[in-house]
């Protein structure tokens, strides 16, 4: 059961990256935003060290912010999947 649970993560996943992923890019300036409003002060929060240059955590800040538009695209594709389905109850099939 587990691992028939944990097949249909990895498909729904596969799913996800491959229907929403490819059309998701970054520009440079959203790059650099978050990496100097939400990396710098989380990393100064963390760590006693310094934080690395933006160019070592690029792909790091990239991804992430690939992720949230993906996260994104995922929940407004439900809710006008959802708003399009019509859903109905019967009585009977609970009783």
């Amino acid at each position: 059961q587990l691992r028939d649970y944990l097949l249909k993560q990895v498909y729904t996943l596969r799913f996800i990256d491959m229907r929403f992923r490819p059309g998701v890019q970054v520009p440079e300036p959203e790059v650099r935003q978050y990496y100097e409003k939400q990396f710098l002060p989380e990393w100064q929060n963390r760590n006693s060290k310094p934080a690395p240059p933006l160019e070592e955590v690029r792909e790091k800040v990239e991804e992430i912010l690939v992720r949230q538009r993906v996260n994104s695209l995922v929940e407004n594709w439900i809710k006008e999947a959802r708003g399009r389905t019509r859903i109905e109850f019967m009585k009977k099939a609970f009783e």
